[in-house]
Order: structure tokens, then C-alpha cells, then sequence
């Protein structure tokens, strides 16, 4: 038995370094979540200010399109509505 207790206290002490590591591990583990959560955040107001401001240029748009049109008729109005969609998209991509 008293050969058991110098190695023991080597099992101890390893096993003591481990979870200091293991604790330093979870430290950095949550800052990292945090600093991802904190960058996925910025995104997302990022993408909600600029569909915003394009929001507000098409209902600009559509409000001097409503203008224009005066006495077109749904079909017409929808066509242009449509041609402009279209052109959006070509200059997003």
C-alpha cells in the first residue's frame, strides 16, 4: 500500500492538469461562441439595413411608376412591374 500513494498523487496531479486544460478549453470555447454570435448578429442588422434601403427605393420607384402609368391599364402596369424585377435582378447578381 505504501507504494500506491506516490503514484496516486501522480494520477492526482495529471488528472488535476487535465481539467485546468479542460477548463481553459471551455473559456475559449464560449469566447469564440460569443465573438460568432456577436459577428452573426452585426450580419443580420447589416442585410436588414440594406433590404430597408431597398425598400424605400422601390416604393419610390413604384410611386413614380403609379405616376407614369395614369390611365395604363393592370396588365400593362404589371408588365413594367415585371421588366423591373427583372432588371433588379440582373444588377444584384
Amino acid at each position: 500500500m505504501a507504494e500506491r500513494g506516490p503514484n496516486l498523487n501522480k494520477v492526482e496531479a495529471q488528472v488535476m492538469k487535465w481539467a485546468a486544460e479542460l477548463g481553459r478549453l471551455a473559456a475559449r470555447a464560449e469566447r469564440e461562441a460569443a465573438k460568432a454570435k456577436r459577428d452573426y448578429y452585426a450580419e443580420l442588422q447589416s442585410l436588414r439595413r440594406e433590404m430597408e434601403g431597398k425598400l424605400e427605393k422601390w416604393g419610390v420607384e413604384l410611386e413614380g411608376m403609379k405616376a407614369k402609368a395614369g390611365g395604363m391599364g393592370a396588365e400593362e402596369i404589371s408588365q413594367m412591374m415585371w421588366r423591373v424585377w427583372c432588371i433588379y435582378r440582373k444588377g444584384s447578381s
